[in-house]
């Protein structure tokens, strides 16, 4: 038998036991990650293989957003490729789609634990740019930005509301709806001699805007059994996509569950 307690908030990053970085394309190994927890001394991390700098999408053009940028969490595979990722802020919530489809390709040089490829977690920044702006700067001599009127409101709008814009976590209290679970299976496991997974597991998680559950990360557990029952749990529940305002948003949430024989 296994139960859950309710939803409960937190703001707490993932610290012991994943690793973090800012993986934007650095080749300096100071630049590369910001490391706040590691498992060993002399683990080395994943290397961006190239930059990941986009034009600005083109209805955004008029807004002149001073650096317009998106950060993703990403979980890069032991091969070096994101199996995992999440949009945390951007300047825009209409950035986030093209550099999520960019970071997605993202390839990057493994990073390695005792010689050893390993999977980890970390921050990719994705960086935009106006190219008539851009052109603007450097000389050309013609308005930029298709300067009208309507081009004009749409500046003056943002300017005067920019924090509407953009995308960022949304508190549960501040979703448009309850979290509504859609789809779910409990996953009990049993070890060797057959004993059941049983006790306590707080675990925290993120629920993505399409309501997938996206990097777990055990709190407190009573056994390694418990932990990986309550995480093989969570990768078959699937949640009501959260939204804020009507558009799409995501929730960092904590959840206990409960095992019992």
């Amino acid at each position: 038998m296994m139960s859950l307690t309710p939803f409960s908030i937190s703001s707490i990053f993932f610290l012991s036991t994943v690793i973090w970085a800012q993986m934007d394309g650095a080749h300096s190994e100071k630049e590369i990650m910001n490391t706040q927890a590691a498992p060993v001394a002399d683990s080395r991390h994943p290397r961006l293989k190239d930059k990941i700098v986009l034009p600005v999408p083109p209805d955004l053009r008029g807004l002149l957003m001073e650096q317009p940028q998106a950060r993703y969490l990403v979980q890069v595979s032991e091969e070096g490729f994101v199996t995992e990722a999440l949009c945390l802020e951007a300047t825009h919530f209409d950035l986030v789609a093209p550099g999520m489809s960019k970071v997605l390709q993202a390839e990057f040089s493994p990073a390695l634990n005792l010689g050893i490829p390993v999977s980890v977690a970390g921050m990719i920044l994705v960086r935009f740019y106006d190219p008539e702006q851009e052109a603007w700067r450097s000389g050309v001599d013609y308005t930029p930005f298709g300067s009208n009127v309507s081009v004009g409101t749409e500046r003056w709008m943002y300017n005067i509301s920019r924090d509407s814009y953009t995308y960022s976590e949304t508190k549960i209290d501040d979703l448009d709806d309850l979290l509504i679970l859609l789809e779910g299976e409990i996953v009990v496991l049993s070890d060797d001699q057959g004993n059941k997974a049983a006790g306590e597991c707080l675990v925290e998680f993120y629920i993505g805007p399409t309501g997938k559950v996206l990097f777990p990360r055990i709190i407190q557990s009573d056994g390694e059994l418990v932990s990986m029952s309550a995480i093989m749990s969570l990768k078959k529940f699937r949640y009501q996509p959260p939204t804020r305002d009507g558009r799409e948003t995501y929730v960092q949430v904590r959840q206990t569950f409960r095992f019992t024989e």
